[in-house]
Order: structure tokens, then sequence, then C-alpha cells
């Protein structure tokens, strides 16, 4: 017998008798100390992982439909930054859990020490399987949460996606000497959902207008409308789901009753585009005045200005994006006596 065992041997006859049953009391409340610290030690890397698997997943869907290369880059840096995050709390994880496991052992092996005392067979945890165990119920419940909170990360990035970031609208309108207007319009979007698509929504001001919508093949489609308080949401149903890699292109037919209101003198049109629903919205509207109308001003300075049968015409561009607004407005004077024939002229007894 050693040096060492005589010395625990010693010690354990001086403090009286070995009782098994405190032994292995004591043995059993050390290793549920461990096995707690573990248990937060585990939930805490759960936390996290759960977190950084949901900033994954949204920043890949983001970087994938992403319009410029400012924003691939913004979320290209949150996708590493994620991924750096949990391979950190996963190499946290492997040396707390070690920590623990060789504490653990080690204090076992301290109060289960009659296996070289001579004192009998080792009873207590120290002789039996002394590894972490596995948690299962724990362990699936959450990986059950890390499913449900990635599919909630995906299901918030894909309506941001559903669309495609660029939205083209070209309209032509043409004034009337008594303020309405005839509109026609060509809008265009690339669809990249990952489902087919029946129909999508537009937000927009209040129009007072009959509009009509026709696909590409000239089949109209059928709008519906939802007003609030000076907004409103038109949904369009397609003849035909939009498919993913498909594109969408529409032509617009609109009346108005009164899209230029007189005051005064002139006649002010007001035209604004906004929340139509896409990331980036790109306009080109063709106004063409009444025949004989004069311009006074356009606010702001129009790209381009032409003359068409007696008739001046005003060009506008603009891009916006989602939360922005694309507008513009128009002044001019109308000369009655030359948008309409006199009545002693020939053109007004020989229409």
């Amino acid at each position: 017998m050693s040096e060492f065992e005589e010395e625990v041997k010693e010690a354990l006859g001086g403090n009286g008798s070995f009782d098994p049953g405190k032994a292995k009391n004591a043995a059993k409340a050390a290793s549920e100390t461990f096995s707690t610290q573990l248990r937060r030690v585990e939930r805490i890397t759960w936390g996290y992982v759960i977190f950084f698997a949901a900033l994954i997943a949204f920043s890949v869907i983001r970087f994938w439909h992403a319009s410029s290369v400012r924003d691939q880059l913004m979320y290209l840096g949150l996708f590493l930054l994620a991924v750096g995050g949990q391979t950190l709390i996963k190499l946290w994880y492997w040396v707390v859990n070690n920590k623990l496991a060789v504490l653990k052992e080690m204090k076992l092996l301290r109060l289960d020490m009659q296996t070289v005392s001579g004192f009998g067979e080792a009873t207590g945890p120290a002789a039996e399987k002394t590894a972490m165990e596995p948690r299962t119920r724990e362990s699936i419940a959450w990986l059950a949460v890390a499913v449900v909170v990635a599919v909630a990360a995906v299901s918030l990035a894909m309506p941001m996606t559903k669309l495609h970031p660029d939205m083209i609208l070209k309209n032509y309108v043409s004034l009337e000497t008594d303020g309405g207007a005839d509109v026609a319009g060509r809008m265009w979007f690339k669809y990249q959902g990952p489902v087919a698509m029946p129909s999508f929504d537009l937000y927009g001001q209040l129009q007072p207008a009959a509009t009509k919508w026709f696909d590409a093949r000239g089949r109209e489609m059928n709008v519906t409308f939802h007003s609030g308080e000076g907004w409103q949401k038109r949904t369009i149903h397609m003849v035909e789901p939009l498919l993913p890699g498909d594109e969408f292109n529409a032509r617009i037919v609109a009346d108005y009753d009164s899209m230029a209101v007189r005051d005064g003198d002139l006649w002010v049109m007001k035209m604004s585009q906004s929340k139509w629903g896409f990331r980036n919205n790109r306009f080109e509207d063709t106004v063409l005045l009444p025949a004989g109308a004069e311009l006074v001003s356009a606010e702001p300075k129009p790209d381009g200005t032409f003359t068409r049968l007696n008739r001046t015409g005003l060009r506008f561009t603009g891009t916006c994006s989602r939360k922005g607004e694309f507008k513009y407005t128009i002044k001019y004077h109308l000369n009655t006596e030359a948008a309409e024939p006199a009545a002693d002229s020939p053109a007004a007894s020989n229409p």
C-alpha cells in the first residue's frame, strides 16, 4: 500500500467509520450541481444558435434579392457576422462543456476514494458512466424552436422580395379642355418569388378614375379596390398566375373626369405616384396639354418639352423607393378661342 493510500485510510479512520449512504448522496448532489450548470450553458448556447441561424437565413434571402451592390455588401457583412457569431458560441460551448465534465469527474473521484482506501467496492456515481447525459427531450424542444424561428425569419424576408426590386411605369397623359384626361400606361417588373403569384397589391392615392388593366396578350384583368383615408389599395388579379422568373407586362387605360383643376385664370395639374409596393420605382410620364394651352410653369423642371399638333408636351422622369414619392405640378393658361373654333368659322359650320 502506497504512502498516499495510507494517509487517506488514516484520515478516514480518524473521522469515524465510513458511511456509504452519505458518500453516495454527496456524490449525487455534486453530480446534480454540475448537470445544472451544464443545462444553463446549453440553454444559453441554443438561444444564440437560434438567433444567428435566423439572421443567416434572413441575410441570405435579402442578399439574393438586393437591388444594388451596396445592399449586397451590407447583407454579406451581416451573413459573415452571423456565421462568425455562431462559430464562436459553439466553440465557447465546447470549452465550457469539457471544463465542467473534467471538474465533475474530479469531484466524484474525490468523493469516491473508498476504492483505494480498502473500504470495499465503489458504489458511487464515479463507478458508473459519468459523462454528461444528453437531455433528449429538451434538445428536441430547442430544435423545434430553432425551426420555428428560422421559418419566421424566412417568412419575414420573403414578403419584402415578393416583387422584383425594380418596377417601370410609363404613362401618357392627354389633358382635355375641361380638366379631364385620358391616360395610357405600361407597367413592367420581373417576378422572383418562390411560388406562383395569382395576384398582387398596389398602394397609392385615391384615383377617381375608371381604370382597366390588360395583360401582354390583351386580356383584361380583374381589379378590386379597397379605399382608406387618403389612400387606395388595388389588387390586380391576373388571368394566369405569374410564375417565378416571368415578366409582368401590363397595359393600363384610365379615364379621369378631373385631373386638372381651374385656379382663377390658370389650370393646375398635380400628379403624385407613391406607395406602389416595389423597392425601386422608375416613372416616365409624358403629359400633353390641351390644344392652344400655354405653359406657365412646371415643377420640378421637366426633362424635355416638345410641340405636337399645336399641343405642348412635357416629359418627367424619376425614381423613388417604396416609401418615396414621384410628383410634379403643371400650371397652364388655356386659350379657349384657340382650343375651340369660333361659331362662324368654316371649321365650326363644316365639322
